[in-house]
């Protein structure tokens, strides 16, 4: 059995991975957690494996101890994915392919392993990505922005009057009729502004309709304001790292 970890900024992520069948996604938030309780609540039912492979968005520290806690209780060394040049149905389009974000190279080659047209692959967490793949599997670019909630926080922490409490009239759809209405709705459509921005530019430069397929913590908040045809796929960067570490050469650190 492989264990497939995807470590993002705010919550990790697992799957086992048998005979190329995923299992169950289990999920945890991590901010303020102690690592090893962290560790034993998210691998407590999860028998011994085979290999360990990591998407570690999060910096080294939390791959480190992550690292530490598999040795010692495992006595095994984790496996880092990285982005490459290509990999499953997917060219990377980073003037410097290694600096693609993991998470966003594993999100796009899940995307297109079930899917084939133009995809616009957005994952709505901490940050908000989106990433456009033509229908030749060509990774066209993408963009980076703050997340919903980063948004949020920011807009509160530089502003006096605006504060946002229990009280929400209006949901994310319509014009707010309180403070913390106005918030939530005004961040909402700003990230699914930016997302169907991208799919504009992305029908002008492949020439077809792309489909938009998102995954991450916040998609159910951004789902409402997206395309009836979207595609929501929550354990997107799993489905790509479960591709990946069955191809030969598996874009793993050494």
């Amino acid at each position: 059995m492989t264990l497939l970890i995807d470590i993002g900024n705010s919550r990790v992520k697992l799957a086992s991975l048998n005979n190329g069948v995923l299992g169950p996604v289990h999920a945890a938030a991590y901010r303020g957690m102690p690592r090893d309780e962290l560790w034993v609540g998210l691998f407590r039912t999860q028998p011994r494996p085979q290999r360990v492979v990591v998407a570690n968005v999060a910096g080294d520290i939390i791959e480190a101890d992550l690292a530490s806690w598999s040795r010692r209780e495992w006595d095994l060394a984790i496996e880092p994915l990285r982005a490459t040049l290509c990999a499953g149905t997917v060219r990377n389009g980073y003037v410097d392919s290694a600096r693609l974000g993991v998470d966003r190279w594993m999100a796009m080659i899940g995307a297109r392993a079930d899917m084939s047209g133009a995809l616009c692959v957005v994952d709505c967490g901490t940050a908000l990505t989106v990433d456009a793949v033509d229908a030749e599997g060509l990774h066209l670019g993408g963009w980076i922005a703050p997340g919903i909630g980063v948004m949020q926080g920011l807009l509160l922490e530089s502003t006096h009057g605006v504060r946002m409490d229990s009280v929400v009239e209006s949901g994310a759809g319509t014009f707010g009729r309180d403070t913390s209405a106005c918030v939530r709705a005004g961040t909402c459509h700003a990230a699914a502004g930016l997302v169907f921005q991208a799919l504009s530019l992305l029908q002008t430069m492949a020439g077809e309709v792309p489909r938009c397929v998102v995954t991450g913590g916040g998609a159910s908040v951004l789902l409402p304001l997206l395309p009836p045809n979207t595609v929501h796929i929550p354990e997107l960067v799993l489905r790509g790292m479960a591709i990946v570490v069955q191809e030969p050469d598996a874009g793993v650190r050494g």
